[in-house]
């Protein structure tokens, strides 16, 4: 039987938080699974990093837990700006529901994103996704 070979050492582990990595020209974000307790609005922050010195080309994504009946908050901020922001109505037989996903995102050098998700009752629990390619150093 063949011995298992381990991981080597330039290989890259995938994991979650609030931070963005990168893996040669990819660069990703995974904020984990979080749990959101209701406020009314987008107030709670599963993603936030600075990104580095090269631009981003990718999409962003989120997924929640919410079986409807609830309003869902999502924004996406970059230096401070709200720069993608969206409500939606889970219970709207009629009404906007879930938007399309993902979402294209293009992030330049040294950029601060941060990622901010709600809900209007109960306690839900959120993931959101940033993955693409990075390009050229700054």
């Amino acid at each position: 039987m063949a011995e298992a070979e381990g991981i080597p050492p330039t290989a890259s582990v995938a994991s979650v938080g609030p931070g963005i990595r990168y893996i040669q020209n990819h660069a990703y974000a995974y904020s984990g699974q979080i749990a959101v307790t209701a406020a009314g609005s987008a107030d709670t922050t599963i993603l936030n990093f600075t990104s580095g010195g090269t631009y981003f080309v990718g999409d962003v994504t989120q997924q929640n837990d919410d079986a409807g009946g609830d309003q869902l908050f999502f924004r996406l901020k970059m230096n401070g700006l709200t720069v993608m922001y969206t409500t939606w109505d889970s219970a709207a037989s009629s009404g906007p529901g879930l938007p399309s996903q993902p979402w294209p995102l293009i992030i330049p050098p040294y950029t601060e994103v941060e990622v901010i998700v709600g809900c209007s009752s109960g306690v839900k629990n959120f993931t959101a996704q940033i993955i693409g390619r990075v390009y050229g150093a700054a």
